[in-house]
């Protein structure tokens, strides 16, 4: 591998990292904005995250051609000469940090999910509808023993 594919190589792997760091970042204020009483935060984190997701889009683009100017694409990569050091220590770290973020994103996605189903329990307990837990004897409430909570 030529000296300027290294060094174009190790510089993409940078700008990744970077994101990738970035993301991280966002996905804990993300979670934050989950749990907390704003919605405006959760909005603006996810505009956040669809920017950062696309910079990575391109960057990963970038680094695929380059990677197969170098010969480290699929079965290529078996002939090619020794990948430098320095290319390997930064793909494994931005690899550690993409797991890292799909991890963060998993357990936010759940949070957003469970507090959905919290809400629609309560709308659903509002609207007089039959209730989601079940009594003593292993059924669920009937109907008729459940009211509204309030008449509109």
């Amino acid at each position: 591998m030529n000296a300027d594919l290294e060094h174009s190589i190790a510089a993409l792997l940078e700008r990744q990292i970077a994101i990738a760091e970035d993301l991280g970042t966002l996905l804990g204020a993300e979670r934050t904005a989950i749990t907390g009483p704003s919605p405006d935060a959760l909005a603006q984190s996810a505009a956040d995250k669809i920017a950062l997701l696309g910079a990575l889009d391109r960057t990963e683009a970038e680094r695929q051609r380059a990677f197969a100017a170098a010969g480290l694409d699929g079965a290529a990569a078996n002939d090619a000469a020794p990948v430098p050091d320095g290319i390997v220590r930064r793909w494994r770290t931005l690899q550690r940090l993409a797991a890292e973020c799909h991890r963060a994103n998993e357990q936010n996605g759940y949070l957003i999910r469970s507090r959905q189903h919290q809400v629609e329990q309560l709308l659903d307990a509002l609207r007089g509808g039959t209730p989601g837990t079940y009594g003593r004897n292993g059924r669920t409430a009937s109907l008729a023993a459940t009211r509204p909570l309030a008449q509109v």
